[in-house]
C-alpha cells in the first residue's frame, strides 16, 4: 500500500521513541507516497540538518516525483521510505522477498526472526505488507519479536473494499485481542477513507481469472450491479510493554459454549511452525546464488545456435522450485518458445504465448515503444558509450530522444536494458513522456528509474 510522509512523521514523532539513533525495521520495503518537496524538505531538516540546500532541494524533487500518485496507474513506486528515513539519520532496515532499499531477502510465511534482529529494533512498520501473507501468526509473531521492550509496532492495512488485493482485509478487534493477549499498549487506533468505490462485478463476475467458476454468472451480475465497496484503511499503533514470547489471540465471539483452558492455551508461543536451521538457510541460499548464475549464463547464450529449449526449461522448472515468488527471465522464455516454435510451427498456443511474451517485454523497456530514427544513422557504440554521450547530447529534444533511444536499444539487443545508465534513461523516459503522456509503461518504468536516482544521490554537508 504504500507510506505517506505525514502518516510516518506522526508516528515517529510518539514521544515512546527516541530522537537519536533511533532503529526502524520496515516490514515490507515500502515506497513513499505523495510527499511535496517542502515537506520533504522540513522533514530531513527537522531530524538531521546537515545537508547543503541546493543538494536537498534537488534530491526532494526528484523524490516527490517518484512518490507521485497517478490516476490511471496508482503509485509511481520510484521513492523509497527507507532512502528518505537514513537521510533523516535514521537506521533502517527491511525485510521482503523482493530487493529493494536496505532489504534483506525474508520469508514471513515460513523464517524465524534471526536472533541478532531480536528486541532490536525501536519501531516496526507495516504498512500494508501482511495482508499478502497466508501465515498470519508467523507475520505478526516477526513483527512481535523484532520490536524492542517499549518498542512500537505500527500497522496501515486495508479494512475495507480493495478488491482482489493480496489476501485479507483486517478487523479492529484483531489489534484489541492481539494487545490483551501479548500486554501491548494500544496507543492510537484510526480508520482511513472512505475511498473510491469498487465492484464485485467488475472484480470478481466479469473477470476472467474467476467469472468461469462463478455459478449463475448472468444472476450474480444482476444481484450485485447496484451495490459497491468502499476503500477503506486501518492504522493501529501499538507499543509492547513486556519482553516475552508471542502469543496469539484466538476470537471467541460466536462460541457457544465456554472455550476450554486447553485450547487457549494451544495458542501460546509452543504452537508455531518447525523451525529452518541456520544450515538449512544457508543451504537455500547458495542454491539460489547457483540458479541466478545459471539463468545469467543462458541469457549470455541467447544468439547460441547449440542453446536448446529443453535447457532453458530445466532452468525454469528448478527457478519454480527455488524462487516461485520471482519473475523469470522474459528473455529466456521468449528465445525457448521461439526454439520450439521452429521445431514445431503448427504450435498456435505458443505463438500466441509469445506474442504475450512479446508484449511484456515491450512493456518492461517501454522505450523500445519509441520509434527508431528514419534519418541518419545515430553514431553510438555499446561499450563505454555514456562517457561521451552525455556531454554530446544534440540540443533539440526530440534529436536528443533519439540518441538515447538508439543507445539504450543497444542495452535491450543484448538482453542487458536493466544496466543502461539511469540518468539517461530518466531523461529519455522525461522527453518520451512529452510525446505520450498517458502512458502507462512509461509511468510504471519512470518510478522504477526514480527509485535507482535518488538512493544514489549524493547530498553535501553544509
Amino acid at each position: 500500500m504504500g507510506a505517506s510522509l505525514s502518516e510516518i512523521a506522526e508516528v515517529l514523532a510518539n514521544q515512546h521513541l527516541p530522537r537519536n539513533r533511533l532503529r526502524v525495521l520496515d516490514i515490507g520495503s515500502q515506497n513513499l507516497c505523495a510527499a511535496d518537496e517542502d515537506g520533504i524538505v522540513a522533514f530531513i531538516r527537522s531530524r538531521n540538518d546537515i545537508y547543503d540546500s541546493a543538494d536537498l532541494a534537488r534530491y526532494a524533487q526528484m523524490l516527490s516525483l517518484g512518490s507521485t500518485m497517478d490516476a490511471a496507474i496508482g503509485g509511481l513506486n520510484g521513492a523509497w521510505l527507507g532512502d528518505l528515513l537514513e537521510r533523516a539519520g535514521i537506521d533502517y532496515l527491511a525485510f521482503d522477498i523482493f530487493d529493494g532499499y536496505r532489504t534483506v531477502i525474508f520469508d514471513l510465511n515460513t523464517l524465524n526472526l534471526p536472533v541478532e534482529h531480536r528486541s532490536a529494533f525501536d519501531l516496526v512498520l507495516n504498512c500494508g505488507t501482511t495482508e499478502h501473507v497466508l501465515n498470519q501468526y508467523n507475520a505478526f509473531r516477526v513483527i512481535h519479536d523484532a520490536a524492542r521492550s517499549g518498542g512500537l509496532m505500527y500497522h496501515m492495512l486495508p479494512m475495507t473494499g480493495y478488491l482482489d488485493h493480496g489476501y485479507f482485509n483486517y478487523q479492529p478487534r484483531l489489534f484489541f485481542e492481539l494487545a490483551h493477549a501479548n500486554a501491548y499498549e494500544l496507543i492510537d487506533m484510526k480508520f482511513c477513507g472512505p475511498g473510491g468505490k469498487e465492484s464485485i462485478v467488475e472484480k470478481f463476475v466479469q473477470n476472467s481469472n474467476y467469472s468461469k467458476f462463478v455459478r449463475n454468472p448472468q444472476a450474480m451480475a444482476s444481484t450485485w450491479l447496484n451495490h459497491s465497496i468502499p476503500t477503506g484503511g486501518l492504522s493501529v499503533l501499538l507499543r509492547k510493554t513486556v519482553d516475552q514470547p508471542f502469543r496469539a489471540s484466538i476470537e471467541t465471539s460466536t462460541t457457544a459454549g465456554a472455550v476450554q483452558e486447553d485450547v487457549q492455551t494451544a495458542y501460546g508461543p509452543r504452537a508455531i511452525l518447525a523451525k529452518f536451521s541456520k544450515s538449512n538457510n544457508a543451504s537455500a541460499k547458495s542454491a539460489r546464488e547457483h540458479l541466478i548464475d545459471k539463468e545469467r549464463a543462458l541469457v549470455e547464450r541467447l544468439d547460441d545456435p547449440r542453446l536448446r529449449a529443453e535447457e532453458i526449461m530445466a532452468a525454469y522448472y528448478e527457478h519454480q522450485k527455488l524462487t516461485p515468488f520471482l519473475p523469470f527471465s522474459l528473455a529466456l522464455e521468449r528465445r525457448s518458445l521461439q526454439l520450439y516454435l521452429e521445431a514445431d510451427n503448427s504450435r498456435e498456443d505458443l505463438r500466441l504465448q509469445l506474442e504475450s511474451v512479446e508484449k511484456r517485454i515491450l512493456g518492461a523497456a517501454p522505450l523500445m515503444k519509441v520509434p527508431p530514427s528514419t534519418g541518419a544513422a545515430v553514431s553510438v557504440t555499446y561499450d563505454g558509450f555514456e562517457r561521451t554521450l552525455r556531454d554530446t547530447l544534440p540540443s533539440d529534444p526530440m534529436e536528443q530522444l533519439t540518441t538515447l533511444r538508439a543507445a539504450y536499444a543497444l542495452y535491450h539487443a543484448r538482453n542487458r536494458a536493466a544496466e543502461f545508465p539511469a540518468d539517461l534513461e530518466y531523461a529519455a523516459l522525461s522527453l518520451a513522456l512529452k510525446k505520450t503522456p498517458d502512458d502507462p509503461d512509461m509511468k510504471v518504468r519512470l518510478g522504477k528509474v526514480l527509485s535507482k536516482l535518488t538512493v544514489s544521490l549524493h547530498l553535501r554537508p553544509r
